[in-house]
């Protein structure tokens, strides 16, 4: 009868703490123990399948939109040739609305063989590339392959990528481009970040006569009127509006939706702004006459920023038991949007009252929620996943005041379902914010911890430096702590270092774990036979063929001066 291997004793001893598993290469990751993902091998071969096609990801359809034919028209003919579009400009201005409404459109949807697919919000480069890749294929079991890999399965699809976001910066943005070369990209952000192919869209302000029909529509008078029918006194009211807001249609919206649920005039609101502080008179006018449990909800999504709370997260932090009331009435005055079942800060609104707002209080209460929340969910990873971006950003700010007590608990909880979801990359960055709570909290158990989740991470990605490093590094800390557990663990985990550098016996595995610094002996050793050999073969080809050509040296008119 054979004896049990390390590896099998190590899945005994931890299985009940695993909550889930990913394979990688020749081996399978274990996630989920207190002492850290496990590295074994696995003897079957995960079966990759496309799914059906085509996939159809799009954000909700958008009704009644109001101008912009041209902007219509020069996108829809750039994406029909399949370039790219970028639609660009100031925060409300449209640049969702638009996005939204071109993805819908029949004459681009028929255009991309394999879909459409929203690529907005989802982190780094690879991690967006990973998305997608899970978008069109399943594999059993499943299997994180490697970014050349992934790159490769996606470079004949042909899809429309939907981005509606700031997040990548241009050249994030060309890396993302250049790793699709067949797929065409419908991209929406504040700034201009193409200068190459494809077609950029900058948005202006709405028309007078648009903007006339829009606030007239808001209103919810005289629907079916133009702008010439408009009383006088009316007309010249909404034109100073628009001259003052610049056409911009959310602004415009906030206007005629305070008039309409405040019951003022437009004259009277006019009145009321000022226009050397316009931004600023306008929120607060926008502002001054909600309910406390409105004004709660704002402060609390002021501090979330760009990230959206369900209604029972906002019921939590902030106190009324049913906030639906209170949301839908600020939906309906334009101060916030709807994306899926959560609840976000118009996009008008976030740089004007973070510059202005406290956030510290409300961003505690969300800690204070969330905490004991993901604690709770440490075998539910697409929980945690799915509410990923309220649990960076909080994570982000737990960072930023130093409370690292608390980023460490949520590394703790987060860290296992970005690895099982393949979030690698955001995974990496999640992984050294627990180290570095674990630094200034001098918790050496915890640093080992972070340590050995790096060196696996590393070592899942071939990165044969960083793996030997981190996991010595911890095997040493676990070593110091008695944590026989976590000692064994990190060696076993050190020991895939082979399947990359050596093949070794099973005999000498024991020795190579007991003395890893000679794997780096060995690779030295290498490399220096490498160099002398060669050495000698250069020297062979010149004894053969002659001297080298001699270096020509630049004549004097080519010499830089």
């Amino acid at each position: 009868m054979s004896q049990p291997t390390l590896s099998n004793q190590l899945e005994t001893t931890l299985q009940d703490e695993t909550i889930g598993r990913l394979a990688v290469g020749d081996s399978t990751l274990s996630v989920g123990s207190v002492h850290g993902a496990l590295l074994s091998d696995h003897a079957s071969e995960s079966v990759i399948e496309l799914r059906q096609t085509p996939i159809v990801q799009i954000p909700r359809a958008f009704a009644g939109l109001v101008g912009r034919q041209t902007e219509i028209e020069l996108a829809i003919a750039a994406l029909r040739t399949k370039q790219i579009v970028e639609i660009y400009g100031q925060a409300g201005i449209g640049k969702s609305v638009l996005l939204r409404y071109l993805a819908h459109s029949p004459q681009i949807t028929t255009s991309h063989p394999d879909g459409i697919a929203d690529l907005s919000g989802v982190g780094s480069v690879g991690d967006r590339l990973q998305t997608l890749f899970d978008t069109f294929y399943h594999s059993c079991p499943d299997i994180k392959l490697s970014d050349r890999e992934v790159r490769q399965a996606l470079r004949e699809r042909q899809v429309l990528i939907l981005l509606d976001d700031d997040a990548l910066t241009a050249t994030d943005l060309q890396q993302l481009i250049a790793a699709l070369p067949n797929s065409t990209f419908l991209i929406a952000s504040r700034d201009r970040r193409l200068w190459g192919d494809g077609r950029s869209i900058g948005l202006e302000g709405l028309s007078l006569s648009d903007s006339v029909t829009l606030i007239d529509r808001e209103l919810g008078r005289f629907p079916s009127r133009s702008a010439e029918s408009l009383a006088p006194p009316q007309k010249k009211t909404i034109e100073a509006l628009w001259k003052l807001l610049q056409g911009n249609p959310q602004r415009l919206l906030q206007v005629a939706a305070l008039a309409r649920e405040d019951r003022l005039s437009l004259e009277t609101v006019l009145s009321q702004i000022q226009p050397d502080e316009l931004e600023q008179s306008l929120t607060r006018l926008i502002l001054a006459s909600l309910p406390k449990p409105q004004r709660w909800i704002m402060a609390v999504l002021v501090a979330m920023g760009n990230t959206g709370l369900l209604p029972e997260q906002i019921a939590v932090i902030t106190g009324p038991p049913n906030p639906l009331p209170s949301l839908q009435a600020l939906v309906q005055r334009h101060l916030l949007q709807i994306e899926g079942h959560h609840y976000r800060l118009s996009s008008s609104l976030v740089e004007i009252l973070q510059k202005v707002s406290n956030s510290t209080p409300w961003m505690e209460k969300v800690l204070t929620y969330l905490l004991p929340w993901a604690e709770t969910h440490p075998r539910s990873p697409n929980a945690l996943l799915a509410e990923q971006p309220l649990i960076l950003h909080t994570l982000e700010w737990a960072v930023s005041q130093a409370r690292w007590a608390e980023t460490l608990r949520l590394v703790r909880s987060l860290e296992g379902a970005l690895a099982l979801g393949k979030q690698w990359e955001t995974w990496g960055r999640v992984l050294n914010w627990g180290l570095q709570a674990a630094w200034a909290l001098e918790d050496a158990t915890s640093e080992a911890w972070g340590l050995h989740q790096l060196g696996t991470l590393a070592l899942c990605q071939e990165e044969v430096t960083t793996a030997y490093d981190a996991l010595t590094e911890a095997i040493n800390l676990r070593s110091l702590l008695n944590d026989e557990v976590g000692e064994r663990l990190s060696r076993h985990n050190l020991e895939h270092l082979r399947k990359i550098t050596l093949p070794i016996s099973e005999g000498e595995r024991s020795q190579l774990v007991a003395n890893p610094l000679g794997v780096y002996l060995t690779l030295g050793l290498i490399g220096f036979l490498v160099f002398v050999l060669s050495g000698l073969v250069g020297l062979a080809i010149v004894n053969r063929f002659g001297q080298p050509v001699p270096t020509v040296k630049p004549t004097p008119a080519h010499t830089r001066k």
